[in-house]
């Protein structure tokens, strides 16, 4: 269930649905990492300053100044900690984050414990503006019978973290490691099998 913090975002659906994810998947129980966090404005926890408690790279996709689930997250160096993947070459996916992280539809109260669910053969919808759409439709109308879209963590500008077809990596996908295959789409949603 979604918390609400503005009665006029009563209608915003879930970016991140699990389809296939009874066993194959797992929300692994993750806290942000310390760099995410900016510093509170005095009256933290007011909804006026509760946006100020963040602070996401320039060129993160952001709804309504924060993050959405479906964002690729990577393991921190140390304990428990994620990051929002910066689709970087050799950089090792961790999973997909599920919740609404910052701005107005912020689900952590001002806390930084986040679920971000992995799990290969697990399949979730992503709805948009949950995922890079550069050269997605293209990618998925050429692709082959057993040879499906492979999406990456997207480091195109406006868009990092997202998952993404090759066309959203700049540099190309030497080197990247591989997120999930792309089963549908359409533009408004997606629906994605994990391989991690």
């Amino acid at each position: 269930m979604i918390r609400l913090r503005f009665l006029s975002n009563q209608y915003i659906k879930r970016t991140l649905r699990p389809v296939y994810a009874q066993t194959q998947a797992t929300p692994y129980a993750a806290v942000l990492d310390p760099s995410l966090l900016g510093t509170p404005l005095p009256g933290a926890g007011d909804i006026d300053s509760f946006t100020d408690q963040y602070s996401f790279p320039a060129n993160t996709y952001q709804l309504q100044q924060g993050l959405v689930p479906g964002t690729v997250m990577i393991k921190g160096a140390i304990g428990e900690n994620v990051l929002i993947a910066s689709g970087v070459a050799n950089e090792i996916p961790f999973g997909l984050l599920g919740n609404f992280v910052g701005g107005n539809l912020d689900e952590l109260g001002g806390e930084p414990y986040v679920g971000v669910w992995y799990g290969p053969g697990s399949v979730f919808d992503l709805l948009a503006p949950a995922f890079d759409p550069t050269g997605l439709s293209a990618a998925y109308n050429s692709a082959t019978p057993g040879v499906p879209v492979t999406l990456y963590a997207s480091n195109n500008a406006g868009f990092l973290g997202l998952l993404c077809a090759g066309a959203g990596l700049s540099g190309g996908t030497t080197n990247h490691v591989a997120v999930a295959t792309l089963v549908s789409y359409s533009a408004s949603v997606i629906r994605v099998k994990m391989v991690i």
